[in-house]
């Protein structure tokens, strides 16, 4: 499988999603942005979905 990769093209660093992450009260979405800020420094499907405690292909369909 192909590593998944984010793009900036919208300006949005992990550091943006960290402190979206620290406001959102709801527990899905925050899941969510961390799956994303996760690959985008450099994490695997996997490894992301192994510290979050979700399936692979979640983080996959999030990205």
């Amino acid at each position: 499988m192909a590593k998944l990769y984010v793009t900036t093209k919208y300006g949005v660093t992990p550091q943006d999603l960290l402190q979206e992450e620290r406001k959102i009260k709801d527990s899905f979405f925050k899941q969510r942005l961390t799956a994303v800020r996760l690959v985008m420094e450099g994490h695997s499907a996997t490894s992301a979905s192994q510290m979050l405690g979700i399936c692979r292909q979640s983080v996959s369909t999030y990205i």
